[in-house]
């Protein structure tokens, strides 16, 4: 049987996460006795994430600055300032729709693809991090949420490790 996969593409804010969330929970089509299903394969809080991988880069390029008002405080809020770049993306993709990938039927071949799908990202977009990835089995289709942070690295200006969008 041929399954068609869809995927959508999209830059995201943490408040906006939250509401679509928030808005999605009080869906119906929401089991949430099966919420206890989702399978979590990454899960690094924003916040760390940033500190995790840009920390260096920060304290490497205050160092060298000689203002004090040149000097990068938290690099994470500065990245939520900045109207031109976002703090995050998000990929979802789905496999086949509610008629033919069910999750009430134990669609343990399309949880296996989705898997391999964020390994597989990782590896093909060295350059995109991703911090969060959830398979979720609580509504009709199996469907993976994969946030990433594009990151450049060796830059000339600023700091030499930025989030790159």
């Amino acid at each position: 049987m041929k399954l068609s996969i869809g995927v959508i593409f999209g830059g995201n804010s943490l408040e906006h996460e939250l509401s679509i969330l928030t808005a999605v929970q009080a869906m119906d089509n929401i089991d949430k006795e099966r919420s206890k299903n989702n399978i979590t394969l990454v899960n690094i809080p924003i916040k760390d994430f940033y500190e995790q991988e840009f920390s260096e880069a920060v304290k490497n390029y205050n160092e060298k600055q000689k203002r004090p008002s040149r000097k990068i405080g938290n690099y994470l809020e500065k990245v939520q300032e900045d109207k031109q770049l976002n703090e995050f993306y998000e990929i979802v993709v789905q496999i086949g729709d509610m008629h033919d990938t069910n999750c009430k039927d134990n669609p343990l071949n399309e949880i296996e693809l989705l898997k391999k799908y964020v390994s597989d990202f990782q590896e093909r977009y060295p350059n995109l991090k991703v911090f969060n990835a959830v398979i979720h089995l609580d509504e009709e289709t199996p469907h993976l949420h994969l946030n990433y942070v594009p990151i450049t690295e060796n830059c000339k200006t600023g700091i030499s490790k930025q989030n790159s969008q």
